[in-house]
């Protein structure tokens, strides 16, 4: 174990169905249309980690989709009709947003090299990074120049931790820590040198 956060594309399919599922009961106790939206969302999220995954993650993640399925109905039923024809481009926009929290924190399994410039498909968003910790997107949709992003963390003690009982007893000595990223516009000189799909 490391002293970074857990990667959702490290832990094991049950410990990812167990968190997404915690987070959309949250957010259906909040609002049906917030419930089915995150559920859509992580429910796509299952989808593609079944991609080559072996028989019993496969097994897992079906096992899931099928049950939020079934909680999509529900929730759906409870949705105002004015609303439901907002919900597919919500789910879009909650997809991109995701992506761009992954990168604006450097995960690993999705950050692109420093000063390369890759394209969002789905979205037809363009992306940087670069070592600065700045990210830079292509178009720009806000107004400001630049928007400054702060991530509350917890900075622990020690160099690793063997399981999560250890884990647990060094977060009482954790240091509060802010981390912070800067959303910038992307250069047009950048956009060009974008690599092709």
């Amino acid at each position: 174990m490391t002293k970074l956060p857990y990667s959702f594309f490290g832990i094991t399919a049950d410990k990812a169905v167990e968190i997404w599922s915690e987070g959309i009961d949250s957010c259906a106790s909040f609002h049906p249309f917030s419930g089915c939206l995150v559920s859509l969302h992580f429910s796509s999220l299952a989808a593609g980690g079944r991609r080559g995954a072996p028989f019993e993650v496969s097994k897992v993640l079906n096992g899931f989709i099928h049950a939020e399925s079934k909680r999509q109905e529900k929730l759906d039923a409870l949705i105002e009709p004015r609303h439901k024809g907002t919900i597919e481009n919500s789910v879009s926009l909650l997809r991109v947003c995701d992506t761009l929290s992954l990168l604006a924190c450097r995960a690993p399994e999705i950050t692109p090299p420093d000063d390369d410039v890759h394209p969002l498909t789905q979205s037809g968003l363009k992306v940087k990074t670069a070592n600065t910790d700045d990210l830079e997107i292509s178009p720009w949709p806000f107004s400001e120049d630049s928007i400054k992003l702060r991530m509350p963390g917890l900075l622990l003690p020690g160099e690793c931790f063997a399981n999560e009982k250890e884990l647990a007893e060094a977060l009482p000595l954790s240091e509060p820590i802010v981390f912070s990223s800067v959303l910038r516009r992307l250069s047009k000189y950048a956009e060009t040198d974008s690599p092709q799909d």
